[in-house]
């Protein structure tokens, strides 16, 4: 007979492994990925007119090079050969995560273009990768109806958290 402490860690087992569900891998993804964007359009929107000095020249080049990459996401097939999809949607969503961290270190014009290409490459890649994976490991049946849901609920819980913080962190900046 197992003695309680057995029982209790298998359970505690049991109910990690159960969190360890590819769905909330791929709802937590997209609610990075929604987080690190928003940031990076809260950026464009403050730090690019204010401390860049950008006219609409220059924000115009730079929504222009965040689209290229979008071009280029069939490429994705090619990457694939050499790494698995689990490990390239991490990594691509590791790109655009660094792309939004590193911008404020690079308040000029060519710093502020390679940064958002670089941000861009990990989310167009990242995109591309979710929709793929989210295919794969949501059953058929669920696919349309409760994971597009459950998507779009951690997209709009999140965007709510950030309008809050940008809101807080306006009103902190003014003090």
């Amino acid at each position: 007979m197992p003695n309680s402490s057995d029982t209790t860690l298998f359970s505690g087992q049991s109910a990690f492994i159960e969190r360890m569900n590819p769905q909330h891998l791929l709802l937590w993804m997209t609610f990075v990925m929604s987080m690190v964007f928003a940031v990076w359009q809260a950026l464009l929107n403050n730090f690019v007119i204010e401390r860049a000095a950008f006219t609409g020249a220059e924000i115009g080049m730079l929504q222009s090079l965040r689209e290229v990459p979008g071009f280029l996401a069939f490429t994705a097939v090619f990457v694939l050969l050499l790494v698995k999809e689990q490990t390239f949607a991490l990594t691509s969503l590791a790109l655009l995560c660094i792309g939004v961290g590193i911008t404020g270190w690079f308040p000029d014009v060519i710093g502020l273009y390679l940064t958002t290409i670089l941000m861009s490459i990990g989310f167009h890649y990242f995109k591309t990768m979710n929709q793929s994976l989210t295919l794969q490991w949501i059953p058929k049946v669920e696919t349309p109806a409760l994971y597009v849901s459950q998507y779009r609920s951690s997209a709009g819980i999140q965007h709510a958290v950030d309008i809050t913080a940008m809101d807080e962190l306006t009103l902190w900046r003014s003090i």
